[in-house]
């Protein structure tokens, strides 16, 4: 927000001050769907009254109409700046910040709530223990400048000691086991369980023949418009682009005379390649190119990744042990959450399981460890990728993996039974877009989830 007036003063008043009450993006029209937000200024006394900002709002957005409603609920009125006419503001052109991962595939019913929805519906309850009076946080460390003073704030509630994955009803592992690595199998004589190490480390390419990364999200570098590249210049160029790149793939049919054959890709979702894959908008199949390979990028430590087992699985099954060790106490229980894709596509399966430790018996430095359930589902030849998270009850994120395995069964009423599924999947995406477009039919539905969650209480 950039002030267009030289004119425009900042000055206190006796009561909270909407400073940018016209803005170019909403045509400088007054109340443009709040009197809170943008720029504002308050005494203390009156922010600590109305317990301050929720700590509970990530990215972009509704922080304000929290904190509004906050200060109407105290009798605290916000006002216009004395100099009204003068306060236009130009909104500095900017993109909304990432929603968490177990937000971005809403496949299931359409009264189904985001994060910030659930919040809102809660603000009543949250009022009283979730602002300045919970802000709980430690102190890192302090860079001192000529100019000014930075403290870097540690806000986490904990962190993850130990985290295994195990898929089609492995057993869990000997803590002995571990610091090896994370592509490593853990035991000999299995590779069903993989330990992800979050020690900061270099990035590698592994190679998996007979798999796609998904073709939805290609990368451009520069001016070479065909995208293509020689091996070592597009792991060189992956590499540089740090998290925006997953990896390269050869998709060409044969290779090339100067070895231009590999193009770099966005997005770690394996896939099996099949003429489901390679199928032009026509509906003409092109064949999977007979030169195709994959080359997966995965930098230790990096929790953005999606992890992948490099065993196969004859049953899509798994479960995720963690040890946590707590460097605040919890002030609202945790719940392990996690939505399944199979093959790029959202399936509609999810699941929660609590974890069992109350918030009152959390303090600094325990640790705890916990298990979920074991989890099956339908099993089909293909790759399975589950973005898991443990959050508290309002769906607040504290932490965040994904991982990938793959069922393997090379045969072609296999191969018959994935494409029939993914055609399942891609009639229920679109039910779900349609019931999404006429959503007052679902209002009921919508509201009765809300109230319920809105008398939620602590799962223990």
């Amino acid at each position: 927000m950039v002030p267009e007036d030289d004119r425009n003063i900042y000055l206190c008043q006796n009561e909270p001050t909407h400073l940018s009450p016209f803005i170019d993006k909403f045509g400088y029209r007054s109340h443009y769907g709040t009197d809170w937000g943008g720029v504002t200024m308050i005494r203390p006394e009156q922010y600590s009254k109305a317990n301050g900002y929720s700590n509970m709002f990530w990215g972009w957005g509704r922080e304000d109409s929290d904190m509004e409603w906050r200060l109407n609920a105290k009798g605290i009125k916000a006002i216009r700046p004395i100099n009204e006419v003068n306060a236009r503001f130009s909104m500095i052109p900017h993109e909304h910040p990432w929603r968490f991962q177990n937000e971005k595939f809403n496949l299931g019913s359409a009264a189904k709530m985001t994060t910030k929805e659930k919040l809102m519906m809660t603000k009543r309850e949250r009022s009283s223990w979730d602002g300045v009076n919970n802000a709980k946080f430690r102190l890192d460390h302090v860079v001192y400048d000529k100019l000014f003073t930075k403290l870097l704030i540690d806000i986490r509630r904990f962190e993850v000691e130990e985290l295994q994955v195990v898929i089609d009803q492995g057993q869990f592992l000997n803590p002995i086991f571990y610091q090896r690595d994370i592509l490593q199998s853990i035991s000999k004589l299995s590779q069903k369980k993989m330990k992800i190490n979050q020690t900061k480390g270099e990035c590698h390419f592994k190679t998996f023949n007979n798999t796609y990364l998904d073709p939805n999200f290609r990368m451009k570098i520069g001016e070479d418009r065909s995208g293509y590249f020689a091996e070592a210049v597009a792991e060189a160029h992956c590499n540089d682009a740090g998290q925006a790149c997953a990896g390269i793939i050869r998709d060409r049919g044969a290779a090339s005379a100067d070895g231009r054959d590999w193009i770099l890709r966005e997005k770690a979702i394996l896939l099996t390649p099949d003429e489901y894959r390679f199928t032009t908008g026509k509906g003409h199949s092109s064949g999977v190119p007979a030169n195709l390979l994959t080359k997966m990028k995965i930098c230790q430590g990096q929790m953005s990744n999606v992890y992948p087992f490099l065993s196969t699985a004859k049953n899509a099954v798994y479960k995720s042990r963690m040890r946590l060790k707590f460097l605040l106490p919890l002030t609202t229980s945790l719940i392990y959450r996690d939505i399944v894709l199979f093959e790029g596509w959202p399936t509609g399966f999810s699941h929660e399981y609590p974890v069992e430790i109350r918030p009152e018996e959390t303090r600094e430095n325990l640790s705890f460890s916990f298990q979920t359930g074991e989890f099956t589902l339908p099993t089909y030849s293909g790759w399975y990728t589950v973005q898991a998270k443990i959050s508290d009850r309002f769906d607040q994120t504290w932490f965040e993996w994904s991982f990938q395995f793959r069922v393997d069964e090379n045969s072609q009423e296999a191969a018959s039974k994935r494409l029939q599924y993914l055609q399942e999947i891609k009639e229920k995406l679109a039910k779900y877009k349609e019931e999404s477009k006429s959503g007052h039919e679902h209002i009921k539905e919508k509201r009765a989830l809300m109230e319920a969650f809105s008398h939620g209480k602590d799962i223990r």
